[in-house]
């Protein structure tokens, strides 16, 4: 036997399927009751605890499905003898109306903003009223130190900060003065070196100027040896042809000269030219110059002396342009002596400014509840140890799970309903987790943050907190219940009644309540939708419908649209989607159900054709 709703089908044990049918032949009363009746006992399912603000409308709706039974059961009983028998199966009308979907869950309260204070430095913690638990307001006065030691420290600081900035002063004042130094030592150098090369051409002009004496008197003297030369040259050729005119006399047989006279004239001539010519080379001998260059040599002596005085006073001021340049700053170490006492400096102030804080104390920076207190009365701590935590009471929220399937219906921005110990705030979803966490039956869910919008002075963090999202609305729809809807392969339908034939309707839903559902697309607003599966149901199917009946106890609560969908209340449920069945199986679609067959359980009605 199955038993189902929405095209939902569960498999009962062939025992409890023997228990539910009754025995053959007629019963205490007399009455005989068709062996193939299949009868299932239609008590509404107990609901969770977690669920009890819905009990009373359950109570309500169980008496009149109770009188609805009776009826059914009257008209079963009239015509289960009868031949020619015609099914009757239950329907409903569409509705126009407004229809909201909403969540329901719950969680704890916790703060959006937490501040954690931390030491200012390394002080004594001074005395605290204070206590984990306890409600602060914003500029209240949490801790106090002893700040004795840590002034002494302040002074210390604010005192190398000021030697290190007389340092650097001076040796930026000596680095200037080395500037100084260099730009004179180098004016001096470039001017040393300027008059050394006009001092040097001066004495190569005076060496000149003696050379050139030298060199004339030279000349003159040179000229007249040219001179006696030319004239020793010439007597020498003078003898030369007298010598061979010589030789060119006649003689006789024997070879001596015939012209006696001539051969004596020659001779004579010949020695007179050798006198000459003796004479002409010991005047050549003796021809010299004297060369007077007294003037220019003392000219000479004290040039070169000022040549040296100058380039000693150009290795000394050599020396001071590279002690100089040795003293003189560079733009890197200026910088890094700006930097170092800069450092310093800040320190300095930072030590000021710690111990004006630790003087002061520290001061609530919003309305909070101190949630963690870890200082201690008069035990020491160093700087950034932590002291205590404080957490909003102003800005504060409800974590709420969400299970996958209502995952997508909810979105930041949606308003929620939040109830904390009976009082009521307003709420909205701000934040989504993208991480799942297991509950505690260990199913995955996504925990969504709510912030209470009117938070006041009633909320204590940690507490539980009822939440309802609004997760979606539609206002003048058309309006079926949602137990007429079914789900197979081919997606969402159901069944209407057309001259006394079953047809399968596909649809097109919207929004959903617990007991309500959009209709789209699919069916008009004359149509009767069949809300009664007590038996298996396929398209075209002979039936009748049977009578539909008006809730008025429920004050047309068969309308209702503002049921919740449930989410997360059951702590072993984890999340569920909806009232009257299991989230798990709201997903799930039965492989025999392609043939748009709905099996359920219960008695089959009938009626005489």
């Amino acid at each position: 036997m199955k038993l189902g709703k929405n095209n939902k089908q569960i498999e009962t044990s062939a025992e409890t399927d023997q228990e539910l049918r009754p025995a053959e032949g007629p019963d205490e009363s007399g009455i005989t009751v068709d062996p193939e009746l299949e009868v299932v006992e239609l008590v509404p399912k107990k609901k969770d605890p977690a669920k009890a603000r819905k009990k009373k409308k359950i109570v309500r709706r169980c008496i009149i499905g109770g009188v609805l039974v009776v009826i059914i059961v009257l008209i079963i009983y009239g015509n289960v003898t009868a031949k020619n028998a015609v099914p009757m199966v239950g329907v409903a009308d569409l509705t126009m109306g407004d229809v909201e979907e909403t969540i329901s869950s719950s969680g704890f309260i916790t703060s959006e903003k937490t501040k954690t204070y931390f030491a200012p430095a390394n002080v004594t913690i001074g005395e605290i009223a204070l206590k984990a638990g306890d409600r602060v307001n914003k500029d209240d006065k949490l801790l106090s130190f002893d700040t004795s030691e840590l002034t002494i420290e302040t002074e210390k600081t604010a005192l190398t900060a000021e030697s290190a900035d007389e340092n650097y002063q001076q040796s930026l004042y000596t680095s200037a003065k080395a500037e100084q130094d260099y730009a004179i030592a180098k004016a001096n150098v470039d001017t040393y070196k300027l008059l050394i090369a006009l001092q040097r051409n001066y004495i190569n002009d005076i060496n000149a100027a003696i050379s050139g004496k030298t060199n004339n008197l030279a000349q003159s003297a040179q000229c007249i040896k040219d001179g006696i030369a030319k004239q020793i040259n010439s007597k020498n050729d003078e003898i030369t042809g007298k010598r061979k005119e010589l030789n060119d006399l006649a003689k006789d047989n024997s070879g001596a000269v015939i012209d006696k006279s001539r051969s004596t004239q020659l001779n004579n001539e010949i020695l007179d030219l050798q006198n000459e010519t003796s004479k002409l080379s010991s005047s050549e001998a003796h021809v010299f110059y004297v060369v007077d260059t007294i003037a220019e040599s003392r000219q000479l002596a004290d040039a070169q002396s000022l040549l040296s005085d100058m380039q000693s006073y150009l290795s000394k001021d050599e020396a001071k342009m590279e002690a100089a340049e040795k003293a003189k700053l560079d733009a890197h170490a200026r910088e890094k002596l700006k930097i170092d006492n800069q450092i310093q400096q800040i320190s300095a102030e930072s030590a000021q400014e710690t111990l004006s804080k630790a003087t002061e104390g520290i001061f609530a920076d919003f309305n909070g509840i101190i949630s963690d207190l870890t200082a201690i009365s008069g035990s020491p701590v160093v700087k950034g140890g932590q002291l205590l935590t404080l957490q909003s009471v102003d800005d504060v929220m409800v974590s709420v799970p969400i299970s996958k399937y209502n995952l997508s219906k909810v979105a930041i921005g949606q308003s929620a309903d939040i109830t904390i110990a009976g009082n009521t705030y307003h709420g909205t979803v701000t934040r989504i987790n993208g991480i799942a966490t297991k509950n505690e039956s260990g199913t995955p869910v996504i925990n969504a943050e709510v912030h209470i919008d009117d938070a006041d002075q009633q909320i204590f963090l940690g507490i539980e907190a009822k939440v309802i999202i609004h997760t979606a609305s539609s206002t003048n729809v058309l309006l079926a219940p949602v137990e007429a809807i079914n789900t197979d392969n081919e997606g969402q339908f159901c069944y209407v009644i057309e001259n006394d034939t079953l047809t399968r309707k596909n649809v097109v839903t919207g929004v959903s309540s617990d007991t309500m559902i959009e209709i789209k697309e699919g069916l008009k607003p004359d149509n009767q939708v069949v809300n009664d599966y007590t038996m298996t149901l396929t398209d075209g199917m002979a039936a009748k419908p049977l009578p539909v009946m008006t809730d008025n106890a429920e004050g047309g609560d068969a309308a209702d649209t503002t049921d919740s969908t449930e989410a997360g209340t059951d702590s072993e449920e984890g999340t569920d989607t909806n009232d009257s069945s299991d989230s798990e199986d709201t997903t799930e679609t039965d492989d025999t159900a392609a043939d748009t067959s709905v099996s359920l359980s219960a008695g089959a009605s009938t009626v005489t054709e």
